[in-house]
């Protein structure tokens, strides 16, 4: 055999050997205990990460300076200097400067967390002109979960239900005219 047959042949049998060597790690791989191919699965967590001096409250930021775990806008911080001059028999006078620091946390209350906590949604049955309406009553929370959060009702338009006749009568809260009697 010629130089380059033998260089031809030792690279074909080169790459038979990687080849079987992959196939030996593939398979392996497959049939490892510690890999069941057939069980994985994801999870997906979403967390709110604040750098200090923030932390998360509900889900927001906001700073805690004093790291009492409450926001610093929800405190009201009061500091109260008080002057102390002290004078003693002899002649030298003495002034003591003391300063006290008063924290007051004042708690403001959230109005509402969900639509439900500003009441519940209601039908009212009107009359108009001699006939029946309907109007719905809405409750809305705004700012849900913050100190902002506040209820308002969103009243519809009065929506016609029926037209009574000339043997009927409309009577306040009844969904239907009434015939006279």
């Amino acid at each position: 055999m010629d130089s380059k047959t033998k260089i031809i042949l030792a690279i074909v049998l080169m790459i038979l050997l990687f080849g079987l060597v992959g196939i030996a790690v593939f398979l392996s791989l497959i049939k490892s205990p510690e890999l069941p191919i057939q069980n994985i699965s994801r999870t997906t967590t979403i967390s709110i990460i604040c750098r200090k001096p923030y932390v998360v409250i509900g889900n927001r930021c906001c700073a805690d300076n004093n790291n009492n775990s409450i926001c610093d806008i929800d405190e009201i911080t009061t500091t109260i200097i008080v002057e102390i001059t002290t004078t003693t028999t002899k002649t030298t006078t003495t002034t003591i400067r003391t300063t006290t620091s008063t924290t007051t946390t004042t708690t403001i209350p959230i109005r509402c967390y969900y639509p439900s906590d500003c009441g519940n949604s209601s039908v009212e049955y009107r009359c108009i002109g001699g006939n029946v309406y309907k109007i719905s009553k809405i409750p809305i929370c705004h700012n849900e979960g913050t100190p902002e959060s506040y209820c308002t009702t969103i009243v519809s338009r009065p929506t016609l239900i029926a037209q009574c006749k000339e043997n009927e009568v409309c009577v306040e809260g009844l969904e239907n005219c009434q015939r006279r009697t």
